[in-house]
């Protein structure tokens, strides 16, 4: 009989040879031999695995619908369909409906599929799967944190579109009249706001009338 005396792993060994040796009581001895192959199957008993435990990519605000992100990449040492892996997205945070991002389940490819605006989400954190084809499947997960960067592409706003102010004649040179508020939605950076101020000077025609 042989038997088992040691674990089996098929991802370190797949293949096993063995010379059996028979040999009777006689005198003189007689012995025969052969060549016992043992192949070791499969079972689904590894996890895939990403390359990273956690990825960053940073996109502007203003990349197209459909735009790659990233490919991300899981191996499983398991053969046939134990070892065949699909990509998901498990949460999108903060989440949207229909969702922002799209992982393609094969190649692991994530894409952009809905427009980005800086001054409303700075950054989305992804929880990615990778699932084995076995039964029950295996699941590794990964995550992805995806940086918005700010484009300059939006103008500065007034709080309304006209002034009018009274002013006496004998004001003093470099009094304030009126405090304007404007606001920009970009980013901070870009938001430092320089007033440009045109004059119109209206001028009164009077008719001196002389009595006398």
């Amino acid at each position: 009989m042989v038997s088992l005396v040691g674990g089996l792993d098929r991802e370190i060994t797949a293949q096993y040879s063995v010379l059996v040796l028979a040999e009777d009581q006689g005198h003189p001895v007689k012995s025969a031999t052969a060549t016992l192959t043992i192949q070791v199957s499969d079972i689904n008993d590894n996890t895939p695995k990403f390359s990273q435990d956690a990825y960053r990519v940073e996109v502007l605000e203003t990349e197209a619908v459909d735009f790659t992100l990233l490919t991300l990449s899981a191996e499983d040492p398991d053969e046939g369909v134990n070892g065949i892996i699909s990509y998901s997205i498990s949460e999108q945070s903060p989440s949207s409906d229909p969702a922002t991002f799209a992982l393609d389940a094969t190649s692991g490819v994530l894409r952009l599929v809905q427009p980005l605006d800086y001054s409303e989400v700075k950054e989305y954190t992804l929880k990615i799967q990778a699932s084995d084809g076995g039964t029950p499947s295996m699941v590794g997960s990964a995550s992805v944190v995806v940086v918005v960067k700010d484009v300059n592409n939006k103008p500065p706003e007034f709080n309304q579109e006209m002034y009018e102010v009274s002013v006496y004649e004998n004001l003093a040179s470099g009094a304030s009249i009126l405090l304007l508020e404007v606001t920009d939605r970009d980013e901070v950076i870009r938001n430092h706001l320089y007033f440009a101020v045109f004059v119109f000077y209206y001028i009164v025609k009077t008719k001196l009338k002389t009595f006398g």
